[in-house]
């Protein structure tokens, strides 16, 4: 069975392992990096925000493990990080439109232009969402993505209410990247790989001391590079629908580095919070149906998988392998929703 649970301090040997599999594949991706230390630390951190706390703790790094509960393998990751930028600046470049015209040449020119800004300070970011390969036709990867944002749906308080995606942005089939080569490099002097591995590694001061605070006008940059603002990774265009799915927008704004969109979704409006509803667990042995995700009420005790089960009123019935795979017991409360449904539910 696949479930997904806070991660723990234990836990970072597995992680390493998953990611040195995943190797070539984590490129562009710098919240993850197969790194012993650094993957110790973030657990240890998130091992501690998911401990009971007497009020919201901003800084919360919710980092969870999806696990194949049949060999006991990290198989993905998903987080959900409080408050974005109130330690480490959070930058994005801004698409702004600014007009030039001239009424005596008959000339009316909309030009796009990137601007550097922090306007995603102090929101709730889902970030760090990570499969295995092998498990990427399986829907394990929808179970990760999905049941963050149950997660945010059951524990409001601990959150903001607009939430926001960074999607990876777009790279050739070789590797390069054109947002990058276009107009970072020219900055920083440094290859994207390196960039990425500082800002991974929480070293944006060199983001202050070299990026240009000055709008920078796209029609100047290369075509390639115009072309590639606001477009994602091959591998993230599933992500992309996903999350669109689910109600997240694109606002105009990207990434400074690579150029891919951030989404973002008031947490009222996600399909999580509209087609989502509490439900009390019996055992039973429910006939097949479709997938339900299903997630505890629980914080450090976090546990979400996928299931069939019998709705009958508020009552769902599951089997006693899916009652265990949540930590819960029969007379508990769950939150439910169908795994595909877009129709919403009332409490």
């Amino acid at each position: 069975m696949i479930i997904v649970r806070p991660v723990t301090a234990g836990d970072a040997d597995g992680l390493l392992a998953l990611f040195q599999r995943a190797g070539s594949a984590l490129h562009g991706m710098s919240s993850l990096r197969a790194d012993r230390d650094a993957l110790a630390e973030r657990a240890a951190h998130a091992e501690e925000s998911f401990a009971p706390a007497d009020s919201p703790d901003p800084g919360a790094d919710y980092l969870f493990v999806l696990v194949d509960t049949d060999s006991d393998t990290i198989i993905g990751t998903g987080a959900v990080i409080a408050s974005v930028g109130l330690v480490d600046a959070f930058y994005s470049y801004k698409i702004v439109t600014r007009i030039y015209s001239s009424r005596e040449l008959g000339v009316y020119n909309k030009i796009p232009t990137l601007v550097l800004c922090n306007d995603y300070t102090g929101l709730t970011e889902v970030a760090s969402l990570f499969v295995d390969a092998a498990y990427r036709s399986t829907r394990a990867g929808k179970l990760m993505a999905l049941s963050r944002l149950l997660f945010i749906t059951e524990h409001t308080e601990l959150f903001t209410e607009t939430i926001f995606a960074e999607m990876r942005g777009y790279h050739t089939p070789d590797g390069r990247v054109p947002v990058w080569d276009g107009l970072g490099h020219h900055f920083f002097s440094l290859p994207f790989e390196k960039a990425d591995d500082l800002t991974a590694t929480g070293n944006k001061t060199f983001i202050a001391e070299l990026m240009p605070s000055h709008p920078i006008y796209i029609p100047l940059l290369s075509q390639e590079a115009q072309d590639a603002i606001g477009q994602v990774h091959d591998n993230t265009v599933p992500a992309r629908r996903m999350l669109e799915k689910e109600g997240f927008r694109f606002h105009g704004y990207v990434d400074i580095f690579d150029g891919g969109p951030t989404l973002e979704v008031k947490v009222t409006d996600m399909r999580a919070a509209t087609a989502s509803a509490h439900y009390v667990v019996v055992e039973g042995n429910p006939p097949p149906g479709p997938d339900l995700l299903i997630i505890n009420q629980e914080i450090a005790n976090y546990r979400a998988t996928l299931a069939t089960g019998l709705v009958e009123g508020h009552q769902l019935t599951l089997t006693r392998d899916s009652i265990a795979a949540l930590a819960i017991a029969p007379g508990d409360t769950v939150r439910m929703m169908e795994l595909d449904a877009p129709r919403a539910v009332e409490e």
